[in-house]
């Protein structure tokens, strides 16, 4: 490096500096989220430590999940800030809800697992049926109405998977016998549109049970999860969902034990 550049560092350099490759630093320069401290007659970049904080920023922000297009916004007003620590915020609470599914779900081959769980806010798009379904039954029936939303061009929300509402006539009182169900299939969607088959479901609290489908019923849980509600003072509010957590397709009886079912009801 000559004298009038002394004071800069080269790009390789400033990407071991940073932990990163020369070519992703290249890249960075040449889509404008890096703007090198000077560029030479010969073209080569030089870049300063302004530009190694900021770079690594823009590594820590992408690993964080944001998009080029977000991190260009780099130099930052106290609103694009507070946007940021927002985004940030929404990423950990995503984060953290699968982190807690995760580890419910292993918890669930050896044992029924009661919680209180916060679920954010979802939109679906909804397929509702008044036919009675078997739980295998309704398996199928989510598989169908993950097909038909792709179909319908529709992108599937990453963070949250489909659900299934269960109408059951006062399962509070009754005697939750049989093994059939009327459902509502909820696939969770990214959209924007407000078809009349969409529907935007609040942020709410439920007390769940996670437990693997080899042992018992749904209709049994969802009894000693009516005894829970009650023994808790709880006050339902809404019908039951459930949903498999992990592995949702699998239907060989052997296979059962390997799918993580979680059964919960909305609570004031």
């Amino acid at each position: 490096m000559n004298k009038k550049h002394k004071n800069f560092y080269s790009i390789r350099e400033a990407a071991h500096a940073c932990g990163i490759g020369r070519t992703t630093l290249q890249r960075m320069s040449e889509e404008g989220l890096i703007v090198p401290a000077e560029i030479g007659e010969n073209k080569y970049h030089y870049y300063d430590e302004r530009n190694i904080y900021d770079i690594n920023m823009i590594h820590n922000f992408s690993e964080c999940g944001f998009t080029r297009k977000e991190l260009k916004k780099l130099d930052m007003t106290p609103e694009v800030m507070l946007e940021f620590a927002d985004q940030i915020q929404n990423k950990i609470n995503i984060l953290t809800f699968n982190m807690e599914n995760l580890r419910t779900a292993s918890l669930s081959h050896t044992q029924s697992v009661f919680r209180l769980i916060n679920i954010p806010p979802i939109t679906c798009l909804v397929f509702p049926d008044d036919e009675e379904h078997t739980f295998l039954d309704l398996s199928t029936l989510v598989k169908k109405s993950i097909r038909q939303a792709i179909q319908r061009g529709y992108t599937t929300d990453r963070y949250y998977p489909p659900y299934v509402v269960l109408h059951i006539n006062n399962y509070m009182t009754s005697d939750l016998s049989g093994d059939r169900f009327r459902a509502t299939i909820c696939v969770p969607v990214v959209t924007k549109s407000e078809a009349s088959d969409i529907m935007r479901f609040p942020a709410a609290t439920l007390l769940s049970v996670t437990y693997p489908g080899k042992k018992g019923d749904t209709r049994k849980h969802l009894r000693l999860l009516r005894d829970n509600l009650a023994k808790n003072g709880y006050t339902p509010k809404g019908d039951p969902l459930i949903e498999a957590l992990f592995n949702p397709f699998n239907y060989e009886e052997d296979s059962m034990n390997m799918v993580a079912l979680r059964l919960g009801i909305p609570i004031e």
